[in-house]
């Protein structure tokens, strides 16, 4: 025998599927039957990650033991009450296994014995299920897949008060709008407390840091550039995010000085800019007003070669999912432009700007009205198209991916795996979705950005 836990009953059932009968489930105030071997198990319902372009009935993914399905909230396709079930059950189909919220599951009877006089369920659960494109079965090619920058530095440049510097791309996990910093009554003036979202972090104004601080630095520096280190997450508040630039090695400089050492890049358009680089995070980063001994840095010969993986993908928040973008699609990351920059009308340097709301088919305002970066997309011999995104951080390739369960058709259209982190979707994009998915690009076409 195998118990079948739905956290709510007790669901038990032989473990030869062919041997017992059918499983009956309550949904909207209606009782169907199943087949017993196409249910595959009964669970208590979760919570779903969102998935662009669902339904309203469709909730989004969860992952089961390392499994990933699409979840169907049965009672509202059934015109019931939203998020109510309590139970879900995990349902072979034609598409792919699906798993469906429901009210109630019970087992009943056996190969043996006479069927429930009730309808059966399957027409309609096979219905919802034909909306989807068919699962994926061809496994994802890890770190392989994305294409990666072999020899170049990646930065961030960043500024405030007119002074640019770069902040190494790996260090970097998450560029976005701060709600509010406050200053602490002891220690550096530099120090700060930044709220983000519903998290608070241990931070630093770069102008306070840099003595440069106005009155109310908080009013100019409106980004917050979050660190991962040895010593946990800080965050750096900055007044201008200028983009993710990568820099040929020849252009790199490591300067020895009396105390220490510091990190330098030659650019011939900004001149001379010098790279923040995070001592353990928690403390000031290394180079520009707390250097440290020569022996303290390791020598260029001795730094670790990064992964592939790690340098081949770029995650941006995109709504209530993350659009992982190959570092190949992406011509550069720019900070928010100049809105008099932003028109309706296509001038002779204009860049066609996509709204991301109408590209994955969610309701909302145009993300031009809000604060963003904008990715530059790559599409070979025509001008590269503007994203904006509410924050870019660097992605890991390597854990989680998985091929695409059953999905939206658009879904597969844009991308090609999928992982869950926490209860959001994270989506690989196709190397291919810009150039393949003409009509998903011309409908989500929101205005023109002069670069010039």
């Amino acid at each position: 025998m195998m118990k079948l836990s739905t956290g709510i009953e007790d669901v038990t059932v032989p473990a030869d599927r062919e041997a017992f009968g059918m499983v009956v489930y309550s949904s909207a105030g209606q009782s169907r039957v199943l087949p017993a071997a196409v249910v595959l198990d009964v669970a208590p319902a979760r919570p779903a990650a969102p998935l662009p372009f669902a339904p309203t009935a469709l909730e989004g993914l969860v992952e089961t033991d390392g499994r990933l399905a699409p979840q169907w909230d049965l009672p509202q396709a059934m015109g019931g009450a939203a998020r109510a079930g309590r139970c879900s059950m995990l349902i072979a189909t034609t598409r792919g296994p699906i798993r469906v919220r429901v009210d109630a599951v019970s087992v009943v009877g056996s190969a043996r014995e006479p069927a429930p006089d009730l309808p059966s369920g399957l027409a309609a659960i096979e219905a919802l299920a034909a909306t989807l494109a068919p699962a994926d079965t061809v496994p994802v090619l890890a770190p392989e897949a994305a294409t990666a920058i072999a020899r170049p530095l990646e930065v961030l440049l960043v500024a405030s008060h007119g002074l640019v510097l770069a902040l190494p791309a790996l260090g970097v996990e998450q560029v976005a709008r701060h709600q509010g910093t406050r200053a602490l009554r002891t220690g550096h003036p530099g120090e700060r407390v930044v709220v983000i979202g519903n998290d608070l972090l241990p931070g630093w104004s770069l102008a306070a840091w840099l003595g440069q601080a106005p009155a109310e630095p908080q009013a100019e520096e409106g980004w917050a550039v979050i660190l991962r280190g040895d010593g946990g997450r800080t965050a750096l508040t900055v007044a201008e995010v200028r983009g993710l630039v990568s820099v040929p090695a020849d252009r790199v400089r490591r300067l020895s000085h009396r105390n220490g050492a510091t990190l330098w890049l030659s650019d011939p358009g900004r001149g001379a800019i010098e790279v923040i680089e995070p001592a353990g995070v928690a403390g000031l980063p290394v180079g520009v007003t707390d250097p440290v001994p020569d022996a303290a840095l390791p020598p260029p010969t001795a730094r670790p070669e990064r992964r592939s993986a790690d340098r081949g993908l770029l995650a941006a928040t995109v709504g209530p999912f993350t659009c992982v973008f190959p570092v190949a699609m992406v011509a550069e990351v720019l900070g928010t432009p100049d809105r008099r920059r932003w028109s309706a009308w296509r001038s002779r340097n204009a860049w066609p700007v996509l709204d991301p709301a109408l590209l994955l088919g969610l309701p909302g305002p145009d993300a031009a009205s809000s604060p963003m970066l904008v990715l530059m997309l790559k599409r070979p011999g025509r001008r590269s198209l503007a994203l904006p995104a509410a924050g870019i951080r660097p992605a890991d390739a390597r854990p989680g991916w998985q091929p695409l369960p059953p999905v939206p058709p658009p879904v597969r259209a844009l991308f090609r795996a999928v992982r869950i982190r926490g209860a959001t979707c994270e989506l690989l994009v196709r190397d291919a979705a810009v150039r393949e998915t003409g009509h998903l690009v011309k409908r989500a076409l929101t205005g023109w950005l002069d670069r010039t």
